[in-house]
């Protein structure tokens, strides 16, 4: 049986990831600079090159490793393609495919709020709750309310529809977080 997992985030400005039991349990946080030179071609090499040294550091085999998820900053699609992620220069890019091929585990993309979220379902403060608002603060900024009755995905509570560097008009919010 699988033991281990990891969560990766990937940030503008750094990633953060996390070493954990397939219960949840987080055994290891770390991060590395997000290198974004190059239109981002450095970012899943240095990931790849941080987890193969964790698993070493923790004499973890791969064989005990159930996958990895990755959450991106970007609009991101079930099979793990993103079209577009601004603020890492990424393009035309399945991170999934290729955090897998470097890693030879299963990985995982999603939208990193929608990440975010999902975790906060799972084992942080949304823990029992069907459903969760998240709102995140980053690089881009985003907002998800997850719904595990519908989809355990994050879902459109309507704030994102915005252009970037606009601000939802005052009051608007409310009608996401009011009970």
């Amino acid at each position: 049986m699988k033991k281990y997992c990891f969560g990766i985030d990937v940030g503008g400005t750094t990633v953060k990831m996390g070493l954990f039991t397939t219960e949840g349990e987080l055994l290891d946080k770390w991060e590395i600079p997000t290198r974004k030179e190059d239109g981002g071609a450095y970012i899943l090499n240095d990931v790849a090159a941080s987890v193969e040294a964790k698993l070493a550091e923790k004499n973890i085999a791969k064989e005990d490793v159930a996958g990895a998820g990755i959450g991106v900053p970007g609009p991101t699609l079930d099979t793990g393609y993103v079209s577009i992620c601004v603020n890492l220069g990424w393009k035309d890019k399945n991170p999934a495919n290729e955090l897998s091929e470097l890693l030879s585990i299963p990985v995982k993309a999603g939208n990193d709020a929608n990440v975010a979220a999902l975790g906060e379902m799972w084992k942080g403060g949304g823990e029992g709750y069907l459903d969760v608002v998240l709102l995140t603060l980053g690089t881009a900024g985003g907002r998800r309310r997850s719904a595990l009755h519908a989809r355990v995905q994050g879902q459109d509570c309507g704030l994102h529809r915005h252009r970037q560097g606009q601000v939802p008009r005052h009051g608007q919010a409310w009608r996401y977080t009011a009970p």
